[in-house]
């Protein structure tokens, strides 16, 4: 926060508005360069899916891995388009970086118990294992 030469924080301004001296933005450069620490609580229970639909459980965070019409990432959902005849070789080789990088940007693996529940016949489940 900006201090007035007395030491008074303030918002925006350029005078004080408790003892209205000039407030320096100068002085404050450092402190407002910092960030706050991002610490996110990741939940105790996280289920994925590959190859079903999403589960209906009660879990801090609930997501799924899936082939669909297009490609489509969300939060909750790592969807690619369908490859007409491919095999989990195809998918590895197209999506994997992809997917790796989704599921680091979710934060899965960050949860103390994960369950994945896959369909061992869909070739994406190769890529999410």
């Amino acid at each position: 926060m900006p201090r007035c030469a007395n030491g008074h924080e303030q918002r925006l301004g350029l005078k004080c508005l408790t003892c209205g001296a000039a407030i320096s933005y100068r002085d404050s450069i450092e402190e407002l360069r910092a960030l706050p620490r991002v610490e996110p609580d990741y939940g105790d229970v996280e289920v994925i899916t590959v190859g079903y639909p999403k589960l209906s459980v009660k879990a801090d965070y609930v997501g799924e891995i899936s082939a669909g019409q297009a490609d489509l990432k969300t939060s909750t959902a790592f969807e690619v388009a369908s490859i007409r005849g491919g095999s989990w070789q195809d998918f590895n080789k197209k999506y994997l970086p992809e997917l790796r990088d989704w599921m680091t940007r979710v934060g899965i693996g960050k949860s103390t118990d994960r369950f994945l529940v896959v369909d061992t016949t869909d070739p994406l489940s190769v890529l999410a294992l």
